[in-house]
């Protein structure tokens, strides 16, 4: 696993999906902008050194990618080098992006290695071909046009300032680079289809499969509580049976651990790790059940930015306060206002989850999707304080308006057809 000296956002990105062989890329890196977007015209794809450093995966516009560019910027380049761990040689090498806006195009060696046009969904490259011993280079541009009304941009500012709902651009890496060592038959992916007493899993391997075994095994607080173990093929639909059934649910969020392993006799040649959680979810007249309880949805609009880290938070504790914040003051759910921007943070299993036991995202947006702090309907109005937001987006208490509550209540005493009149607490 990679170190995590001095790495910004260190922790494993997917926490669903991981491997003990990684490499996490964030750092410095150099980092050059390129206006005209004539950067490959004069070999800017290798052996360019460029002018500038970049802390990888903040934003340049972002105070702490040490940038701090709030212009438009139609094209960037960032550059560094690594080297691979000797455990891996003769494995395949996966080199992934958590998030990029908006095309990237990324070279290894001066070779390319692929292409990906989206800002808010993650994607990977197999660079095995393009790799050398010693170190390896890795160039990655990133062509953002904003303002051409021809890509998704969310609530980034069409002009050079924010206004109204939308906000500082982000361009460019904005979440974890990192390598992954693959054999060569791997778990490529896999889904959960889980409900109240057991869960269907589907999974799909790249490579041959012959000779080789799937065992898929599910721990309760590190006991086993289930095991499948079937033949390879390239892509299995299966059920896992559970001894053990413990249901997920607001304020009791429990998660089952699992592990995936793909065997060749006796020696396992991948293994995956990832976790589930069992609940249903119905919808019955004008109420939302969750485990055929009624479940009253508080939710929060959550832009997500932040004052130094733009799209990205700046720590995983950041995200840990925001939740914690919104439960304080009496939500249980979030919609995030970007697509898919804080999945690849908020889908995942932070390490702190387990410790917070409040963990439960109600409400989600069209083509959004995340885990929202939830707490019990129950709330303590004696521990709520009224929180608002202040300008730069941290949450501090306040005390009610005496003089607007008594304005209000003067306003709803008043005919419809009368006004408020003047301020009952005088001016």
């Amino acid at each position: 696993m990679a170190s995590k000296a001095a790495i910004p956002r260190p922790e494993h990105p997917n926490p669903q999906r991981m491997r003990s062989d990684w490499l996490n890329l964030n750092g410095r890196w150099e980092f050059e902008l390129d206006p005209g977007v004539s950067g490959e015209a004069r070999g800017w794809s290798s052996g360019k050194t460029f002018s500038r450093k970049i802390l990888v995966p903040f934003c340049p516009e972002s105070s702490l990618s040490g940038i701090g560019e709030k212009d438009f910027m139609p094209c960037v380049w960032y550059r560094r080098r690594f080297a691979l761990p000797e455990s891996w040689r003769g494995k395949r090498v996966l080199l992934h992006f958590g998030a990029v806006d908006y095309d990237a195009t990324a070279w290894v060696n001066g070779n390319e290695v692929g292409r990906h046009r989206g800002g808010y969904s993650s994607f990977a490259f197999e660079i095995p071909s393009a790799l050398k011993s010693g170190p390896n280079e890795l160039v990655v541009r990133a062509v953002d046009d904003t303002r051409s009304l021809l890509q998704p941009a969310g609530k980034q500012s069409k002009r050079f300032e924010s206004w109204g709902c939308f906000y500082t651009r982000t361009t460019g890496i904005w979440q974890t680079v990192w390598l992954e060592a693959v054999p060569r038959t791997f778990i490529r992916s896999f889904r959960f289809h889980a409900g109240a007493k057991s869960v269907g899993i589907h999974a799909t391997l790249d490579g041959p499969a012959e000779g080789l075994t799937l065992a898929t095994v599910a721990k309760a607080g590190g006991r086993e509580v289930g095991r499948v173990e079937i033949p390879a093929t390239g892509s299995a639909a299966f059920d896992l049976p559970l001894s053990f059934v413990r249901l997920w649910e607001p304020g009791n969020p429990f998660l089952y651990d699992l592990e995936l392993q793909l065997f060749k006799g006796r020696r396992a040649v991948d293994t995956v790790c990832s976790y589930f959680g069992l609940r249903t979810l119905r919808i019955e007249g004008k109420r939302f059940l969750i485990n055929e309880k009624p479940v009253f949805q508080r939710l929060i609009l959550d832009q997500g930015f932040y004052p130094d880290g733009v799209y990205t938070a700046p720590t995983d504790a950041a995200l840990k306060r925001d939740i914690e914040l919104s439960l304080d003051m009496g939500f249980n759910g979030a919609a995030p206002s970007e697509s898919v921007r804080a999945a690849p943070a908020l889908l995942g299993r932070p390490a702190w989850l387990p410790g917070l036991g409040r963990i439960c995202r109600l409400g989600t947006r069209p083509r959004q999707s995340a885990r929202a702090g939830a707490r019990s309907p129950g709330v303590d109005r004696r521990r709520r304080a009224r929180l608002q937001p202040s300008r730069d987006r941290r949450l501090v208490p306040v005390q009610r308006d005496a003089r607007l509550a008594r304005r209000r209540d003067a306003a709803r005493r008043l005919p419809r057809d009368q006004g408020p009149g003047p301020d009952p607490a005088g001016d």
